[in-house]
């Protein structure tokens, strides 16, 4: 004894299939670090710029669930950029945490 199955639409499975795609390709994985202002160098100064170079580093306090879950993902990193601007340059300051987010550009 079998079973009578109709015939599937494989033109209406691929529709499917296409959305599925597409919807998994629209929504990007979003990618969160945490870092540590780790050091702050002078890179130069003139009359009208100061620039300084930012080093943040991944950082691990094993007391705090958040750095539990940050270290599985992002264990270790280091960033270094160079900075002209003041406002910013006054939030980036040794010791300081921030969270780095990856957006991918297009």
């Amino acid at each position: 004894m079998g079973l009578d199955l109709p015939e599937p639409d494989w033109g209406h499975v691929q529709q499917w299939v296409d959305r599925l795609v597409s919807t998994v390709r629209s929504t990007d994985v979003k990618i969160r670090c945490k870092f540590k202002v780790t050091g702050v160098e002078d890179n130069g100064s003139t009359e009208s710029h100061t620039s300084k170079k930012v080093t943040l580093t991944t950082q691990y306090d094993p007391t705090l669930p958040e750095d539990q879950r940050f270290t599985r993902w992002t264990p270790t990193g280091t960033i270094n950029v160079v900075i002209d601007n003041a406002a910013a340059l006054e939030q980036l300051t040794p010791g300081k945490d921030f969270y780095v987010d990856l957006t991918p550009v297009g």
